[in-house]
């Protein structure tokens, strides 16, 4: 019996041994511990996208207005919405990638604008780059101090020597010559204002003729009649009653009262067909658009040469009419279209939307000073607007 028992217990102890000394199955080896290189190619497999931080562009509609019209825009679109899928493989992105690179370039290193059978996409900027300013939109202040300080960081750096002093000079002048130039300007154009508007003033009145006083007809009544006291013993000025020959005191009135109704209508009507055909924009003071192109706003044609043109003369008619509105607060807009004017040929303050609107304001300060005469007045507005 102790035999028979010491040889099953010996049995017992041989088989347990044996059991922990055999293979495990594979299927539970994979799940404890797996293989590193398979791990690695199945994470490679599975992903077809490299990984990015970058936030993925949204999937354009398939339908728009250009796809009535033109089949590229189509095929752009369905290239970008394959760019942005997810089952995106890794040769059609080298590919993309590769058609992106083959692009045309421009001189400042972006890529033209012009389409694959398209036109020439005047609106795309690119780093460095701007193309202009709509109509009825804002400046970019910040770019367009940025691009002054490059071009004075790039003046400065290579202007040496003597001939780098006198370009630094004439290019810090440029300003002074524009606002002098402005100054002068509009005296010369509020005293052509002031003249025309008595002249025209006066002639519905009546005529300086050319007589032994030394009248000429280009003279108003006041310098016709020029150390007469009493205006009935000036022999050159001639009124409408008299040189029509009207006898008796009520026809010399109805002469007169019907000439100086008739040229104080033909002379409104004149100003408002000059402004309605050919500057729309010189149509009242101006004062409200000033203001809000010096805080940043683009108005095309509202400084330009006809504005200009069509302002000065409309004033002359417009103050000889007899209508209720005076020349001082026109003569700011007028001031500023003469130093938009001047600007021109001076592209450091024509290209540069921020330097041309501190002219600007400098020039306001100009047209109230030239108005009614005071140069602490016109500094004063200049600072208000």
């Amino acid at each position: 019996m102790q035999s028979e028992g010491e040889a099953g217990a010996s049995s017992f102890f041989t088989e347990s041994r044996s059991q922990q000394h055999s293979p495990i199955p594979r299927h539970e080896s994979e799940l404890s511990s797996p293989d590193p290189h398979e791990l690695s190619d199945s994470l490679s497999g599975g992903l077809h996208e490299p990984i990015s931080f970058k936030r993925k562009q949204k999937q354009r509609s398939g339908f728009s207005l250009s796809n009535l019209f033109s089949n590229n825009t189509t095929e752009f679109v369905a290239g970008d919405a394959g760019f942005t899928s997810s089952n995106t493989r890794n040769g059609q992105l080298h590919e993309i990638v590769s058609s992106s690179r083959d692009r045309p370039m421009s001189s400042n290193g972006n890529a033209t604008a012009q389409k694959e059978g398209g036109l020439l996409d005047w609106y795309v900027e690119g780093p460095g780059r701007r193309v202009g300013y709509d109509d009825l939109t804002a400046i970019d202040w910040i770019f367009e101090y940025t691009k002054e300080r490059q071009r004075k960081r790039h003046l400065y750096s290579h202007g040496q020597g003597a001939v780098g002093y006198v370009l630094k000079f004439l290019d810090a002048s440029n300003v002074w010559i524009v606002l002098i130039a402005t100054g002068i300007l509009v005296g010369i154009i509020a005293a052509f204002i002031d003249v025309a508007s008595d002249w025209l003033g006066d002639l519905k009145t009546g005529y300086c003729k050319n007589g032994a006083g030394g009248g000429k007809f280009y003279l108003n009544k006041s310098f016709c009649c020029w150390g007469h006291d009493d205006i009935s013993n000036c022999l050159d000025w001639t009124p409408w009653g008299k040189a029509l020959g009207a006898a008796s005191s009520g026809a010399v009135f109805t002469v007169e009262y019907l000439f100086y109704v008739l040229y104080s209508v033909l002379f409104a009507v004149c100003a408002t067909v000059l402004v309605r055909t050919y500057a729309l924009y010189a149509r009242h003071s101006g004062i409200p658009e000033i203001k809000t192109i010096l805080g940043g706003f683009v108005i095309r044609h509202f400084m330009g040469p006809w504005t200009l043109a069509i302002k000065s003369l409309g004033l002359c008619l417009s103050v000889a009419s007899g209508l209720w509105l005076g020349k001082e607060g026109p003569l700011v807009h007028v001031a500023c279209c003469c130093a938009s004017v001047i600007m021109k040929p001076f592209e450091s303050l024509n290209h540069n939307e921020a330097r041309k609107r501190e002219v600007l304001s400098a020039a306001a300060a100009a047209g109230i000073s030239v108005a009614f005469g005071a140069p602490i007045g016109g500094v004063l507005f200049s600072l208000e607007v």
